[in-house]
């Protein structure tokens, strides 16, 4: 019989439902499943009659990862980042031509650079480069960079240096990266936390902030604080934009345009799977009819709920003309 040591992994998100992608790191060798059983009759017990899962073979028998910096950054503003990965194969690995990096943030990825090489030539600034060259980069939305080779890599050991710059939202924001094949449509592989080389002493692709700030909106900014939506093309439309600090996991934020008697003329909430990140709010000067409001002073006002309840809102001022 085998038991968890200190080198096994947390505990994956929940599944809720049959069918749903694996969650944890992969591959691996052994799963532990954590069931739990509720029954809403008194009389009745709750059983489990089967556990199925669905595996199929890596991609990449290993693929390591680690970013740097770590820690110590601040929230909200753009950083400089270098995510080191490694993959190792076996003879029969189908290999991978497509990589996915992703942020737990709502952050657009600025794409530096992409090199590959031996561990010294990386750390050497001596890599080949890959990008500005032979990769094609497509941005993933919101907050990831997808990255296509001109071919399947099968084989070989380099290093990856894959430089970008990003806003981090939360204290601990987690960054990952994912294999595919074209020729093995829905397979993703997700490459381990590990020690890639010397160029990073992390191990890690959680990178934590310096925790010095309490607010949960910063930066706002509005397009134009005059709207004439009259169809000319000029301040038709009114963008509010904003980011989010320090909330984990998906949310709604609530959204309205008022007028100066507090009545909302129109609704414009919406909701994220990533909650911290970056935002925007377009009004185009309507109401939820999709007429135009009189002429006068509008309000938008966005509100966010939090576990400890709803957070400080904020509000701009609106002036609608024609």
């Amino acid at each position: 019989e085998v038991f968890p040591g200190p080198r096994w992994c947390n505990w994956s998100e929940f599944y809720s439902e049959s069918g749903e992608a694996f969650k944890s790191p992969s591959p691996r060798r052994m799963v532990q499943i954590k069931v739990g059983l509720r029954s809403h009759d008194p009389m009745r017990a709750a059983q489990v009659s089967r556990i199925k899962l669905n595996f199929t073979p890596p991609l990449v028998d290993q693929a390591l990862a680690e970013i740097w910096p770590v820690r110590g950054l601040e929230l909200g503003r753009e950083h400089q980042f270098t995510l080191y990965w490694q993959p190792r194969f076996a003879r029969t690995d189908p290999g991978f031509d497509k990589i996915t990096l992703r942020s737990s943030a709502a952050a657009p990825m600025d794409l530096i650079s992409v090199q590959s090489g031996s561990d010294f030539s990386i750390r050497s600034g001596r890599g080949t480069a890959l990008w500005p060259g032979d990769l094609t980069l497509n941005h993933v939305e919101p907050g990831g960079l997808e990255l296509a080779f001109p071919a399947v890599v099968r084989e070989g050991d380099p290093v990856y240096a894959i430089r970008f710059r990003t806003k981090i939202f939360r204290n601990s924001t987690i960054f990952s990266l994912g294999l595919t094949n074209s020729q093995r449509p829905g397979v993703e592989q997700s490459v381990s936390e590990g020690d890639v080389g010397s160029s990073a002493p992390s191990q890690s692709m959680v990178v934590v902030a310096a925790l010095d700030q309490e607010q949960l909106f910063i930066d706002p900014e509005i397009s134009s604080r005059i709207c004439t939506p009259n169809g000319d093309g000029i301040n038709d439309e009114t963008v509010l934009r904003f980011s989010v600090l320090q909330v984990d996991g998906p949310g709604v934020f609530n959204v309205g345009v008022y007028d100066l008697r507090g009545h909302r003329v129109r609704d414009l909430s919406f909701a994220s799977q990533h909650s911290s990140g970056e935002h925007h709010v377009v009004w185009n000067g309507r109401d939820g009819g999709g007429r135009r409001v009189p002429p006068g002073v509008y309000l938008l006002r966005v509100e966010y709920a939090t576990d400890a309840g709803t957070g400080t809102p904020f509000t701009a001022v609106v002036s609608v003309v024609y």
